[in-house]
């Protein structure tokens, strides 16, 4: 990895639920991409996506915008306050972690009953003062002859009900 460099990552889930002990739960996650069991069109009714933008302490964020894209049209976008980067930039030059060589901000985004028309994907950006960074988007299919009943694990092989 270079040293310098900026990077957004992405996980897309079900849910994200917080812990009294500030972790988070992520519920569902979609590593390889979301499959709806039925023809298209549906509605997709929840999507959270949990972010996570890194920079080198050397060059800290001075702006910082969310946007989350169905295809090429962005549906939410969210901008981290200019206040907060600053705090959170006075903080690190101050007194940084120890051994601490990127200012890393998350943010959890969470969209709901999103139509989905056909085969797409989401995908998220983060823009900032000079760039434009981009992360692993999520490609959602259908199954065009889907039933219901293919939900139905298959039946086992050469099981045999007791006697």
């Amino acid at each position: 990895m270079i040293q310098n460099a900026r990077y957004l990552h992405s996980i897309y889930c079900d849910d994200v639920r917080r812990e009294i002990n500030g972790k988070i739960t992520l519920v569902g996650t979609y590593p390889g991409g979301l499959t709806f069991n039925q023809p298209a069109p549906a509605i997709l009714p929840k999507l959270c996506i949990v972010l996570t933008a890194q920079t080198p302490i050397e060059n800290l964020f001075e702006r910082l915008e969310f946007r989350v894209l169905l295809d090429d049209v962005v549906v939410q976008k969210i901008e981290i306050p200019q206040k907060e980067l600053n705090a959170q930039a006075a903080s690190v030059k101050a007194s940084p972690p120890d051994n601490a060589s990127f200012q890393t901000i998350g943010a959890v985004l969470e969209l709901a009953n999103i139509p989905i028309h056909g085969p797409c994907k989401i995908g998220v950006r983060a823009v900032t003062e000079r760039e434009e960074l981009g992360a692993a988007a999520l490609r959602i299919n259908f199954h065009p002859t889907a039933n219901p009943s293919d939900d139905k694990p298959p039946p086992l092989a050469n099981a045999h009900a007791p006697a």
